[in-house]
């Protein structure tokens, strides 16, 4: 389990993991926002920018921009099957390009005109949904600079009830990379193999 921050809609089972024996992943701020027993045999504290060996996987977690301290996204590249997965979530933008991406699971929380509707409604968090969670625009912002060519799938993360329209988000990330996409919704799970056979 890789744990990208300590907010509990991001942390919730780590103890449960944690005590069923599974490795889980996370920074040192992270665990002690989360109150993580440091103890825990399989627990391991990494640190931004520090390759992690998982197997044949090799992760390098990097920083994010949230509001909870120690946040981190994870870059992940299987070794033998030449895939590379980006997974980030829960910030307000993405200041890192990387090379050969084929998954993007990536925050899409809202749509500008949306949340800008409901703005009286969200009150004293509103700021701070703009600030730290990633809009459409960014998204499609930050898609214009990287290269899309081998990029086969997009997941779309943490989408907002009120303020997001799943259809509108998936079509237009579509049009604008080739890509498969998919809104991630429970028991969604994608072949990462360029070859399903």
């Amino acid at each position: 389990c890789l744990a990208s921050h300590a907010h509990a809609d991001h942390l919730k089972a780590a103890k449960d993991m944690l005590r069923a024996f599974m490795p889980v992943y996370m920074t040192g701020l992270t665990a002690e926002l989360g109150k993580i027993d440091r103890h825990s045999p399989t627990l391991h504290i990494c640190r931004e920018d520090d390759q992690l060996k998982i197997g044949n996987w090799r992760v390098l977690p990097f920083p994010t921009y949230h509001d909870a301290p120690g946040s981190v996204g994870f870059l992940i590249r299987h070794t033998e099957e030449d895939v590379t997965v980006a997974y980030v979530t829960d910030t307000g933008f993405i200041k890192y390009v990387f090379p050969n991406l084929n998954v993007l699971l990536v925050e899409c929380n809202y749509i500008d005109d949306l949340i800008d509707e409901h703005k009286e409604d969200i009150g004293e968090r509103f700021m701070r949904l703009k600030e730290t969670h990633m809009s459409l625009h960014r998204l499609k912002s930050y898609l214009s600079k990287v290269d899309k060519s081998q990029l086969r799938h997009v997941v779309l993360l943490h989408m907002s009830d009120t303020n997001s329209n799943a259809l509108q988000m998936q079509k237009e990330i579509h049009e604008q990379t080739g890509a498969e996409v998919h809104i991630a919704d429970a028991g969604l799970q994608i072949n990462l193999d360029e070859c399903p056979f």
